[in-house]
């Protein structure tokens, strides 16, 4: 049988790869050496990678499972104020004179630049698949690319969750309500969410840091502020911000907010909103309160698209290479905003475009419409499904990529080697021939070194950018709305 037909001299022609091809099945070999290996995987790694699209790359010269610290510079605020005539004899003729102020960045009466700090935690995720040569001696090729489909898949939703998870985890934080109404006015209340809550920023280090006594944040109650010092989460857990099965990371933690003077109980009253003085700006469709008020008839508009392209726009939040920004939505929202009359009226007598005849939005106001089956949805205490699209723009999320990785494929392909090794948009593809006693399995895996964060903008302040929020984060905007009467269930 053909599938059995082991080869055992290493492979040839101007595409096969560095390394051994003998120990091949014979069915596999133009695999190798036409490169549809690649291609294959690619086709159906590419559709799936939305959350990678708003991602900067940044090339981290770690190992697995280490965390890093990395600082970046911020923008400097416009110099307005004019030289005054003779002004540069005080600061000395010669031009060294001047550059050597009093200045730490060597520029005297220069302005320096502020710097933030982000941490990345670097790991590896992988999985394999076996492949059994005896018992798919007919179809072994159609069964090894089926294998690769599988895996490219698997690998694209692996990426797509750890950048989601990033990004949501930061920009619906900082959002929560009083859960338990005070007897009488007191220092503390409880929350349905202190995620968002616990860190802040410290202008003298360029971090974020926990909240604390001498690290305070402004956080308000019932829209009036509160300076906390302590975040404390509940040993048993009793949020009601839970997500299903696939994004059960994203599930909130029950807790204590603690204040520096004590909160009235108007304000300290079950159901009201508690917000992060810092938090990223959130968007519920039809004005909702909070989220727990929201109601059926929330559902997704065409002006909350554009009202979050304004919060970006104002916040100085660049769009992507294409000169759009990107919007992560699923198809419940995608049919609201088909249900919009100002979407219909946009679309009057244009029947025949093509975003009706495909009954989605590619690309509309200024941005790229990414449908992904990823966006989280929280199911309410009572029944209402509530879904989450994220507009952001570049660099809203940040991509740690492991410098090492070409070095160790090269390493692994080198002549003698066994097993073909290839990167793929940045996931390394082993394909391992038959080794095991029985010379009858073949090993089909994946891996990737990296891992992705949520960079803040904290020191795109106000002077820099007039029309700028005081969130730490400002590249990207939550929208909440309900799903339709028709997809609750």
């Amino acid at each position: 049988m053909s599938g059995l037909n082991i080869l055992g001299v290493p492979g040839t022609g101007p595409n096969a790869p560095v390394g051994m091809l003998g120990g091949w099945p014979s069915d596999l070999l133009p695999i190798f050496q036409q490169n549809m290996l690649d291609r294959a995987f690619q086709d159906f790694l590419k559709p799936q990678l939305g959350y990678r699209r708003c991602a900067d790359p940044f090339p981290l010269a770690a190992n697995s499972g280490q965390t890093i610290t990395a600082t970046r510079p911020s923008l400097k605020k416009p110099a307005t104020t004019p030289v005054q005539p003779g002004s540069y004899a005080s600061q000395g003729t010669a031009l060294g004179a001047f550059e050597t102020g009093s200045g730490s960045n060597g520029y005297g009466a220069g302005q320096e630049f502020n710097v933030e700090q982000f941490t990345v935690a670097i790991n590896q995720y992988r999985d394999f698949i076996p492949l059994n040569i005896e018992e798919a001696t007919e179809a072994i090729a159609s069964v090894f690319m089926q294998n690769v489909r599988v895996n490219a898949i698997q690998s694209a939703q692996t990426l797509e969750r750890l950048g989601r998870d990033a990004l949501y985890a930061t920009y619906f934080g900082g959002h929560t309500f009083v859960t338990t109404t005070l007897s009488a006015a007191g220092t503390s209340i409880h929350v349905d969410n202190i995620n968002g809550f616990g860190n802040v920023f410290n202008p003298s280090t360029g971090q974020i840091n926990p909240v604390s006594s001498t690290n305070t944040a402004t956080v308000y109650v019932n829209g009036n502020p509160y300076t906390l010092v302590g975040v404390t989460p509940d040993t048993t857990n009793t949020t009601t911000t839970t997500f299903g099965a696939g994004a059960t990371s994203l599930n909130g933690q029950s807790g204590t907010l603690t204040f520096s003077t004590s909160v009235s109980v108007s304000d300290g009253t079950a159901n009201n909103r508690v917000r992060f003085g810092f938090a990223p700006p959130l968007i519920r469709a039809g004005g909702a309160s909070s989220t727990s008020s929201m109601t059926s008839s929330d559902i997704l508009k065409v002006q909350d698209i554009i009202n979050a392209i304004a919060v970006l726009g104002n916040n100085g939040v660049p769009r992507l290479e294409n000169g759009r920004y990107i919007c992560y939505i699923d198809w419940t929202g995608m049919s609201q905003l088909f249900a919009d009359p100002a979407l219909q009226t946009l679309f009057m007598g244009k029947d025949m475009s093509t975003e009706f005849k495909m009954g989605y939005l590619s690309s509309q106001y200024g941005v790229d419409f990414h449908i992904t089956t990823e966006a989280p949805i929280q199911t309410l205490t009572n029944g209402l499904r509530v879904h989450r699209a994220l507009v952001c723009g570049k660099g809203a999320l940040l991509e740690g990529r492991y410098k090492g990785i070409g070095q160790y494929v090269r390493t692994l392909n080198e002549v003698g080697k066994i097993a073909d090794v290839r990167i793929v948009d940045g996931i390394v593809v082993v394909s391992r021939p038959p080794i095991d006693v029985f010379s009858q399995v073949i090993t089909q895996a994946w891996f990737w070194v990296g891992g992705f964060t949520v960079p803040t903008d904290i020191t795109a302040y106000q002077e820099i950018f007039p029309t700028a929020s005081d969130s730490y984060w400002k590249r990207g905007v939550v929208i909440e709305y309900a799903g339709s009467n028709l997809m609750v269930m």
